[in-house]
């Protein structure tokens, strides 16, 4: 089968494999690299080729700029210029229609090193059936430029859905200061942007991602975002990330009001007009050279008591979704990594740091939350899989949102976190529009501390004494006559009164029943008698930094076990665990002879629990 060979005409040149579309940014320099975008509609041109013969191969000019692509070297990026200096060989490879493009003294491709959007188009030495040097060559008309409205001849638009209310007739421009917000008529969304400079529309609550401050230069305005950065041109994207620090990539808005009381942005470049829109179906920003009811924007000034600013979040949270007339259930990380809402009682698995800086949410159990190629949200460890950013946005009500951006596979969009009402999984969802589905309660859980890092309580200070053991439910710890462990009792009475002895300088704790917490094979805990002293566990009292009284009971082994409240498989026993979870945690009172009566025992640093322990010990010496 004889090759094809390429005719002249203006193309879309894609890759075969990434199927990103070989583009430039308009409005850069002189001398532009040649990058990878993202196929979509209304490109405005920027992805088109002119592809025309010229002596042995061809030359390859963008078709709205009228510069060529250049390059030679082994490495190289791609780019455009104005000279036309080299002559490209366009081949056919062993698939049809499908070509490989290199100078033609040179056997060097064109080639994406990554498949990400964005990357440049580099020259690689590759052999002729390496796929990521092949490329199809796509026939596509160049927009026309006698649609394009300029800012000068605009008039009322007729809009599809939904009409705007008439109005007088207002100045065709009016110079837009200060703090403010825009609001997408179509959708009711707001334009904003994450911490790493991309701009969406998929919300329509105002926060402090909302907020542009507006700075007039030459009778135009730039947008600074709240990360700081300005609005800019990327290919054709709206963003708003750090190429804005330079004054000269700034986008500098005409603010032009239209019937009805919105207003589009508008700016120059290229011999025409382009209108800052909002793509519907990605709700994320991009330049159109038309007005249409995407690129309509209603202006909200935002004065500064209304100024909104992000949550802060200083230690650990729980995140719990609507209940039905109750508390909703909380955000747990399942042991195969998976997320879902489930359960009631926050533990481990339950809490979360917020990462403000890494825009990450931590679990205290280990992991980053994170979300698949497949929209799967897991538990993975840092640098498992590529990591993006998630946010929590405050909400009306005391509600709180999770927004995750900034994956590869999301194409610039962002994206919510959300369940769906009545499954009975908890299966955490994400949504391209937020909703109330999304909106969460963030539940301060104080600071959940390492073992390795508490303070112990001095053993000698509290044996020979009396107290009384409640867990997290405030139930008092009771062994029974048969040396039965359980946490049931909610009345003040000898079995659930315990004694803090030494033998042989450990403590140990002893029951009402006479016997001490004993465990044969360190899984189960009881407290019977006739057990073997060998079995006798004896503990190191920890101090819980997290709060001011609570207490772990370490087995004084240190094989990092600790004695837990939760049931045993065993009929009446306690669990030993080396995973700290709530049901470790535990108060203890300590009875006070001079008031004849247990009282808590102070932890709010050991130092504290010390001298509590020598004031009570002098009062009874």
């Amino acid at each position: 089968m004889s090759a094809t060979e390429l005719e002249e005409g203006t193309y879309t040149i894609q890759h075969c494999t990434q199927k990103t579309l070989a583009v430039i940014d308009p409005s850069s320099g002189e001398t532009t690299p040649i990058s990878s975008g993202i196929p979509r509609k209304d490109r405005r041109g920027i992805e088109v080729w002119k592809i025309e013969k010229a002596g042995k191969g061809y030359q390859i000019s963008h078709a709205v700029t009228g510069r060529y692509a250049t390059g030679r070297k082994e490495g190289e990026p791609t780019q455009v210029s104005w000279s036309p200096t080299d002559i490209w060989e366009i081949k056919e490879t062993r698939e049809r229609n499908v070509y490989t493009i290199q100078p033609v003294d040179s056997q060097c491709c064109w080639t994406i090193d990554g498949g990400n959007p964005g990357y440049t188009v580099i020259l690689h030495e590759e052999p002729y059936n390496k796929a990521r040097s092949w490329w199809k060559f796509v026939a596509t008309p160049v927009p026309p430029t006698e649609q394009t409205v300029s800012s000068a001849e605009l008039a009322p638009m007729k809009f599809s859905s939904p009409p705007p209310a008439a109005t007088p007739a207002e100045p065709r421009r009016f110079k837009l200061s200060g703090v403010c917000a825009f609001k997408v008529l179509l959708t009711g969304s707001y334009v904003k942007t994450t911490s790493s400079g991309q701009l969406y529309a998929s919300s329509p609550y105002l926060d402090a991602d909302a907020v542009f401050t507006a700075e007039e230069r030459n009778g135009r305005c730039a947008l600074q975002g709240s990360n700081y950065m300005y609005v800019v041109n990327r290919v054709g994207d709206a963003a708003c990330d750090d190429i804005g620090a330079d004054e000269d990539h700034r986008v500098y808005f005409d603010v032009i009001p239209l019937t009805g009381g919105t207003v589009c942005l508008a700016t120059p470049g290229f011999g025409q007009t382009w209108y800052l829109a909002s793509d519907n179906d990605n709700k994320t920003l991009f330049f159109q050279s038309k007005v249409d009811v995407n690129a309509h924007f209603n202006v909200v000034y935002v004065p500064p008591s209304a100024r909104p600013f992000p949550p802060t979040f200083p230690g650990n949270v729980a995140i719990r979704c609507p209940g039905n007339g109750g508390p909703g259930k909380l955000l747990r990380v399942k042991p195969s990594g998976g997320v879902a809402f489930s359960g009631y009682a926050p533990d481990k698995v339950t809490e979360f740091t917020v990462d403000p800086w890494m825009a990450r949410l931590v679990s205290t159990a280990g992991g980053v939350i994170g979300l698949t190629p497949t929209r799967e949200v897991r538990c993975e460890e840092v640098g498992k899989t590529p990591q993006g950013t998630i946010q929590i946005l405050d909400r009306p009500g005391n509600k709180f949102s999770i927004m995750v951006s900034d994956y590869p596979w999301q194409d610039g969009q962002t994206w919510f976190l959300g369940i769906q009402p009545g499954d009975p999984l908890g299966t955490v969802v994400v949504k391209v529009a937020e909703d109330e589905t999304c909106h969460f309660s963030v539940e301060d859980r104080g600071k959940w501390s390492d073992p390795t890092v508490f303070d112990e309580v001095p053993p000698y200070f509290l044996q020979e004494h009396k107290v009384t053991i409640r867990n997290r439910h405030d139930r008092y710890i009771w062994a029974s006559k048969e040396g039965e462990l359980r946490n049931q009792s909610l009345s003040l009475d000898d079995s659930v009164v315990f004694s803090i002895i030494e033998h042989q300088g450990e403590m140990h704790i002893r029951g009402g029943n006479g016997y001490c917490i004993y465990s044969p094979h360190d899984e189960y805990a009881w407290c019977k008698g006739n057990a073997p002293l060998q079995f006798h566990l004896h503990f190191r009292v920890l101090q819980a930094e997290r709060s001011s009284d609570e207490i772990v009971l370490a087995l004084g082994d240190g094989k990092g076990k600790f004695l837990s409240t939760r049931r045993g498989e065993e009929e009446g026993s306690f669990t030993i665990t080396s995973t700290l979870d709530d049901d470790c945690y535990l108060r203890i009172d300590i009875y006070n002879e001079n008031l004849s009566r247990f009282t808590p025992f102070p932890l709010t640093r050991a130092d504290d629990a010390v001298s509590y322990a020598k004031s009570i010990r002098n009062a009874i010496i």
